[in-house]
């Protein structure tokens, strides 16, 4: 370690709020590509800031040297947690981030946990619907949860009723666990929603048979039926 780096990391651990000792740390670390002495001198400055949103720039900055630097995406990760606390913008893009982390550390359920927050922060409804809907995939995919992944795809339509996806994802897992009920009322959801006749009359068919053949209700099902002819006399 160099002497004038000595000096200046001293100088800031007896006054880590003297900004002039800190920014030329940070200037002479970055210059010698000391990555993880800078990061862990974003730490002990967030630590000893006066202001959360300053705490939270620093742990996010932090984060970002563990990602871009020093290929650490579990620290990165840990650090870019620790940030939201005091985060002034809400931390919806810091949350994104993580989640991309996670999913190259096929941490799945540390995924869904930040996925949820991150949900919760979305304002913009067809945003939302889409985060929801790609957790519902990897509770099926990576989690073989069904159970869990339907209450994310629900979710998803209570944002955006519109959102086709989620949908579609609900609908087949009723399919594949004879949950026929359910399957007819996401139908119906959905054909009130929809405008394309080809698509209303796929649903009709859908709906018809299910209305007939497993649930008892042959008068529905001839209501389907006859909304069908009249898209494929």
């Amino acid at each position: 370690m160099s002497e004038r780096r000595r000096e200046l990391f001293e100088a800031v651990i007896q006054d880590p709020s003297d900004r002039e000792a800190s920014d030329a740390l940070e200037q002479l670390l970055v210059e010698q590509e000391e990555w993880t002495d800078l990061a862990n001198l974003q730490v002990h400055l967030a630590e000893h800031a006066g202001d959360p949103s300053e705490a939270s720039g620093r742990l996010r900055r932090g984060g970002e040297i563990a990602e871009t630097r020093l290929g650490d995406a579990r620290r990165a990760v840990e650090l870019y947690g620790a940030s939201l606390e005091g985060d002034p913008t809400g931390g919806v893009e810091t949350l994104g981030r993580m989640r991309a982390l996670l999913v190259g550390l096929e941490a799945w359920e540390d995924y869904l946990q930040v996925g949820e927050a991150e949900a919760e922060r979305t304002a913009d409804t067809g945003a939302r619907a889409a985060l929801l809907t790609e957790m519902g995939g990897i509770l099926e995919s990576r989690l073989g949860d069904p159970e869990r992944a339907i209450i994310c795809y629900q979710a998803a339509l209570e944002s955006d009723p519109g959102h086709a996806p989620a949908g579609h994802a609900a609908q087949r897992i009723c399919r594949d666990a004879g949950a026929h009920e359910m399957l007819a009322q996401l139908l119906d959801f959905e054909l009130a929603r929809t405008e394309d006749p080809d698509r209303r009359a796929d649903i009709l068919a859908e709906l018809g048979n299910l209305l007939l053949n497993q649930l008892d209700q042959a008068e529905m099902a001839q209501v389907a039926f006859s909304s069908l002819l009249e898209l494929r006399p």
